[in-house]
């Protein structure tokens, strides 16, 4: 896709490196993220916005610095999603339920790595090169909504038990 745009093979080496480094970024950022709190709801739907704003800038794009911008940001949620998904898994599941929930979670993560290039290719045979990017965007964007509304119940889960938590141990006791 790079070359069919006009950036030099040495364009198309740099873009991948820094698609490389914010991966590791990324990577580092979404742990930080799930340290607790606000951070720890919101860090699915920035890995996940972070692609797909990235996703957006290959469509726009008319320039190196895009291009550079846009592989930076599909970097940085690239290796984040999937360890945020893992945590998130191993957060909400027990001991006996984490390998079945595991191993959904990660064939998800493998069913859109296998499907997401095969439809891509196709929409770009249909469509031309900028459908890639509108797929992958509209397919980012989706995840980020799906992990916002996440995010919101679970903390709304979350409150309401400690509220429960709370009101029981403010009862007298019979």
């Amino acid at each position: 896709m790079l070359k069919g745009i006009g950036l030099s093979s040495g364009g198309v080496t740099w873009f991948w490196v820094m698609y490389g480094a914010s991966s590791i970024a990324g990577a580092a950022l979404g742990a930080a993220l799930l340290s607790g709190g606000f951070a720890r709801r919101i860090a699915l739907s920035a890995a996940l916005g972070s692609g797909a704003i990235g996703s957006l800038l290959v469509v726009h794009g008319e320039n190196g610095s895009v291009f550079a911008a846009s592989s930076v940001l599909v970097g940085l949620g690239s290796v984040a999603t999937p360890a945020i998904v893992t945590f998130l898994i191993r957060n909400r599941t027990n001991d006996a339920a984490y390998p079945f929930f595991f191993t959904v979670g990660t064939a998800s993560l493998g069913l859109g790595q296998l499907s997401g290039p095969a439809v891509g290719g196709l929409l770009a045979d249909w469509f031309g090169l900028s459908a890639i990017g509108w797929f992958a965007a509209a397919s980012y964007g989706a995840g980020m909504l799906a992990a916002a509304a996440d995010g919101f119940f679970s903390q709304r889960q979350s409150m309401t038990a400690a509220n429960l938590k709370e009101s029981r141990h403010a009862l007298p006791a019979p």
